[in-house]
Formats: C-alpha cells, sequence, structure tokens
C-alpha cells in the first residue's frame, strides 16, 4: 500500500446517485463490490441504488484478504463468510436482480524480476459461481457481461 493511500475511504453516494441519473443510457459498472473500503457498501445500500437506477451494473471481486487496507480492521460487507460460503443476504440481492451482476477483477504487475507478483484475484471471485444456482451462476458468469458490454457470443 502506498503510504500516500487513506485506510479507508469516504462513501458519496448522493454524488454518485446524481451521476446515475445523469443519462440513464449510460450503462455504470460499479466494480469491486464485496472489497468494501468505505465500511458503508451494505446489501441494504447496493439493493436501493439497483432499485433506483436500472442503468447500474456491479462487478464482484472477491479475495482472500480479509482486512482492510490498514492491515487491522475486518473487511466489512463481505460477500462470503469465514467458511467461503455466500451470505444468504448476498443471495438473495443476486436472485432479486439475476441480469445486474457480472464477475470482476484487477491484477496487480510489477517490474519483472524485481517485484513479485500478486495472487490472481479472480481465482478468488470464480469461486462463488459453484455455490450458485446454474441460471444464476451463467447469468453472472458470462451472459451478463455479453449484455452489458454488447459483446457477440
Amino acid at each position: 500500500m502506498s503510504s500516500s493511500n487513506p485506510a479507508t475511504l469516504a462513501s458519496n453516494i448522493p454524488a454518485f446517485e446524481r451521476f446515475l441519473s445523469h443519462d440513464r443510457k449510460a450503462r455504470v459498472v460499479w466494480q469491486h463490490i464485496g472489497w468494501d473500503n468505505t465500511g458503508q457498501m451494505t446489501v441494504g445500500l447496493l439493493r436501493r441504488l439497483l432499485a433506483a437506477h436500472p442503468n447500474l451494473f456491479l462487478a464482484l471481486r472477491i479475495e482472500e484478504r480479509t482486512v482492510m487496507m490498514d492491515r487491522k480492521t475486518l473487511m466489512p460487507n463481505r460477500i462470503v463468510d469465514a467458511e467461503w460460503k455466500i451470505k444468504p443476504e448476498w443471495l438473495q440481492l443476486f436472485k432479486e436482480f439475476p441480469d445486474r451482476f457480472v464477475i470482476g477483477t484487477d491484477e496487480f504487475f510489477g517490474i519483472p524480476g524485481r517485484s513479485q507478483r500478486a495472487p490472481q484475484s479472480f481465482e478468488e471471485t470464480w469461486r462463488i459461481l459453484a455455490q450458485l444456482p446454474s441460471y444464476l451462476a451463467n447469468k453472472i458468469g458470462s451472459e451478463n457481461a455479453l449484455h452489458i458490454y454488447r459483446l457477440n457470443k
């Protein structure tokens, strides 16, 4: 972690909602759902935003790290419990909005030969698909991305 990065981020949901309302035809994909550095990314908030903003989509990110960037505070609002089972409130949210979730990830690459490569975060994220009903796993794992990003099959 860079010393210039804050340990937590301030949430700014009103500004985000103004952004979502600005152009209802724009598809907005909020990255890193399930990796909460604000402490406020609750299932209740996400449910409210999805209901109010049909142009909002959520990209899931789960990783083995269970603490926030300060390396002390437990990561709040994780999708999975300590045994890597999807929490019931998250499963319910996926079922309520089956067309609005995709798998998301990011990777970190250092200088070859000088930096150790970080573990691939998408491995942990993919682990949840096997726990979902097949129709939901197909939607979140591939079908929704085809629709959201207008990709040809």
